[in-house]
């Protein structure tokens, strides 16, 4: 297993996406404080990254100002998300996504079927919450965080929020 240290001075919003994806070797990770991006897929699959709950400046630092596209899927922040969170699935203090996120694929491809019972049923089976609070000092929603979640109608407590990736929703 691997501690990694982001030197400080990596400041493009992009930077090489999917550059860690995959390294599941990948316990710790120490970001530089001058990150200002995280790109699609940086981290996909490093099953052992998580937040320090103590220090979630630690994972993402409040420099950042993007996050990509599944950018930490299938890393152990997943695994964190908790029934008050109501499914949603932080890395820091920014929204990545939720724990039902594959549903809202599975959702997006029965409309594109026009399968609206189908896609009605993903939905109840999978209790997609219609309203999500947020918590306190949330900093941004991460590209693609709820896309596919067509029951989302919702958003409490986005006073924090200074930014809404793309496809966000």
């Amino acid at each position: 297993t691997y501690t990694w240290s982001v030197a400080g001075d990596i400041t493009s919003k992009n930077p090489l996406d999917g550059i860690f994806a995959g390294a599941s070797n990948i316990v710790t990770l120490n970001i530089g404080e001058k990150l200002i991006g995280v790109g699609n897929y940086a981290f996909y699959g490093c099953t052992l990254v998580s937040n320090n709950e103590n220090n979630p400046e630690m994972l993402v630092p409040g420099t950042v100002e993007h996050i990509g596209m599944m950018a930490f899927y299938d890393t152990g922040v997943y695994e964190s998300a908790s029934a008050e969170d109501m499914g949603v699935v932080y890395a820091g203090n920014w929204v990545v996504g939720y724990q039902n996120y594959e549903y809202g694929f599975m959702y997006a491809a029965y409309q594109a079927q026009g399968d609206p019972v189908s896609a009605a049923n993903i939905v109840a089976s999978y209790s997609l919450p219609s309203t999500i609070s947020l918590r306190d000092e949330t900093q941004g929603i991460a590209d693609g965080a709820f896309y596919g979640h067509y029951g989302l109608s919702t958003l409490n407590n986005v006073s924090d929020v200074s930014h809404i990736g793309h496809s966000a929703f």
